[in-house]
Order: structure tokens, then C-alpha cells, then sequence
């Protein structure tokens, strides 16, 4: 058995809360809403910073298995999340992608908080 190429240790995040959260872009005037899975990704993105995120470590914080983590990207991209994705080599031909905000996003109201 080979020897991962990354050096990265695996992590485990807790279960994000699935509340709504208002964000957005720089000084843009359009505010987003988010719930559900798209804001525990959002959560879990502001949490992990320039480290960023793997869909395996992801699963506990987004509430279960097989969670759709390049879709969701997808979704959020399209509304103006900044997001960047980062190929790692873990194996001699295996490759994992990971995620992490490449600007600024500002909460300007997270329901979660008030809780």
C-alpha cells in the first residue's frame, strides 16, 4: 500500500446548523439568503478559513452521508460566494478536491446566533 502524498491531517467538524444565514459580497448591495445544507456549507466554509475542506471531512457538518459538496459549490457560485478549489494529490493516482472562500463574505445575519 502506498503512502498518502498529502500531509494534511483528516478532520472532523461538527454538525452545522442548518438556520438561515444573510450574506454577501464586498459592498454589494444584493443580500442572500441561505438555509439548509447551503448553510451549514456556508458555516463550515467561514469556519475552516485558507485551510479549506474536503467533501469527506465535510459529511458530519452538512448532516449525513453522501452529500452533494461540488453541487452545492455550484449553487453558491452562482449567487457570488467566492469560492476557490484546490486539487490535492493523496495517492499515486487519486486526487481529492478542496474547498475554501478565495474573498471576502460578509454574515450580516445569521439565525443560528440568535438562538
Amino acid at each position: 500500500m502506498s503512502k498518502p502524498i498529502s500531509n494534511r491531517p483528516f478532520r472532523h467538524f461538527p454538525l452545522m446548523p442548518d438556520l438561515p444565514i444573510h450574506w454577501r459580497v464586498g459592498d454589494d448591495a444584493l443580500i442572500v439568503i441561505s438555509q439548509g445544507k447551503l448553510a451549514r456549507l456556508i458555516r463550515l466554509l467561514l469556519l475552516v478559513g485558507d485551510d479549506g475542506f474536503t467533501t469527506g471531512e465535510a459529511v458530519p457538518a452538512l448532516g449525513g452521508p453522501a452529500p452533494r459538496v461540488g453541487s452545492m459549490m455550484d449553487k453558491l457560485r452562482k449567487k457570488g460566494m467566492p469560492i476557490a478549489t484546490v486539487m490535492e494529490k493523496i495517492g499515486p493516482r487519486v486526487h481529492v478536491a478542496r474547498y475554501h472562500l478565495a474573498g471576502e463574505v460578509e454574515v450580516l445575519r445569521d439565525e443560528a446566533d440568535e438562538r
